[in-house]
């Protein structure tokens, strides 16, 4: 791992990482700013509702493959100037999108966007790891995954306001020009950053399919990795099986406006910002394991409430609990996915976001046929049953390590 050097101060540290969640803001917001869009869409191309869906699944496949393509070249090349490069690259992707004469031409532009944002967050994190002690990491992490938070709820805010006012296309050019800002402060911080720190390890020498090959296989053979994969393919089967539902579930079950049902997710994402402000002092109050078993517990609890409470505005701060129990087990596990191996950490953090990916699509494909045989409430139990059996199941994992290397 690399040290900080000690030119390299905190507060420039700080910056570097603030400026490092601007994009992961960014990157977030993308992912969710057509959700609003799909009627426009369909009524603008001529194409129906499933069809117009294609521009949210083309940036998530593109984001989710692509992962695979910037964890190992992020641990070949300098990482900052890869996050760097991408957004940049995602700039043009966005312009692309809102200058769209097609739809197929909207489609291709969103796959784009997808990959080249691939580089942004797995990427980010990689390289906070190579700088901060695992000791320290959870705290940084949980600062930089608060910018992706807050696209993630931004995003559907921001496409919904402008399919409102100025209309979809500007919601386009409202994010090309947030790519440029955050990518022009990024290569400028990179310029600073390459003066400072100390220089990275000789990249591997030979073929490099046959490099990332070895490495690939390193990963999978560690003790390390297995719990991680499960735990975050799990992971993301209960928490998105219920989020995917959620609007709906509260929708029909209190016959509100889709407009109310959606402050539930805006609490989740609330919630996710409460434990990155307080990640710290529960990291200093509380051993790996515990961490895990609070995030998990507090999931499955909050789960268990939505499916008691009496009226829908309970929800709110119900979900609010979801979102905070959710980043901290979620922040847990990337944080030991970053310990999984030194020489391929990239590649071992973008192998565990792909699996978190596939935990999701998996879970919402599952969730969907059981709702259209039964509905809704047995998926929320079924969320909070799992949930409780990752966090159970992390927990032992990590002490059993813990008791080994003891």
């Amino acid at each position: 791992m690399l040290s900080t050097s000690a030119t390299d101060s905190d507060s420039d540290l700080d910056r570097a990482v603030l400026i490092l969640a601007g994009a992961a803001f960014a990157s977030a917001a993308s992912f969710r700013v057509c959700d609003p869009f799909l009627p426009v869409l369909a009524a603008s191309f001529n194409v129906g509702i499933s069809s117009a869906a294609r521009v949210i699944t083309a940036f998530v496949v593109a984001y989710s493959v692509f992962q695979l393509v910037f964890g190992p070249l992020g641990d070949r090349v300098d990482r900052y100037h890869l996050v760097a490069y991408s957004t940049l690259a995602c700039t043009l992707g966005s312009i692309a999108c809102g200058l769209s004469p097609s739809y197929g031409w909207l489609v291709v532009s969103r796959a784009l966007t997808g990959a080249f944002s691939a580089g942004i967050i797995a990427v980010g994190v990689a390289w906070i790891s190579d700088r901060v002690p695992l000791t320290q990491r959870q705290p940084m992490l949980a600062r930089f995954i608060s910018g992706q938070i807050l696209g993630m709820v931004s995003g559907q805010v921001l496409g919904g306001l402008f399919v409102d006012t100025l209309g979809w296309r500007w919601a386009f050019a409202a994010l090309a020009l947030i790519y440029l800002a955050f990518g022009g402060l990024l290569l400028r911080q990179a310029k600073i950053i390459s003066t400072t720190a100390p220089p990275r390890p000789a990249a591997p020498q030979g073929n490099p399919f046959f490099s990332v090959a070895r490495d690939l296989f390193a990963v999978v053979q560690s003790p390390k990795a297995w719990p991680v994969f499960a735990a975050i393919c799990f992971e993301g089967m209960a928490v998105f099986s219920v989020l995917a539902f959620l609007p709906l579930y509260l929708h029909t079950h209190f016959d509100i406006s889709m407009t109310k049902a959606s402050l539930a997710l805006m609490a989740y994402g609330a919630g996710g910002l409460v434990y990155s402000s307080n990640a710290r002092r529960l990291i200093s109050h509380f051993s790996v394991g515990n961490l895990a078993l609070l995030g998990s517990g507090s999931v499955a609890m909050s789960l268990i409430l939505l499916y008691l409470v009496p009226v829908w505005f309970f929800a709110i701060p119900v979900m609010t609990g979801a979102g905070f129990g959710m980043y901290l087990l979620h922040s847990t596990i990337l944080t030991r996915a970053t310990a999984i191996t030194e020489t391929a950490r990239g590649l071992a953090i973008s192998l565990t976001v792909s699996i978190f990916f596939v935990g999701q699509s998996v879970g919402i494909y599952a969730a969907s046929r059981v709702v259209e045989q039964v509905g809704i409430p047995p998926i929320i139990l079924m969320g909070s049953l799992l949930i409780t059996l990752v966090g159970i199941g992390f927990s032992i994992a990590i002490k059993s390590r813990q008791a080994t290397a003891a």
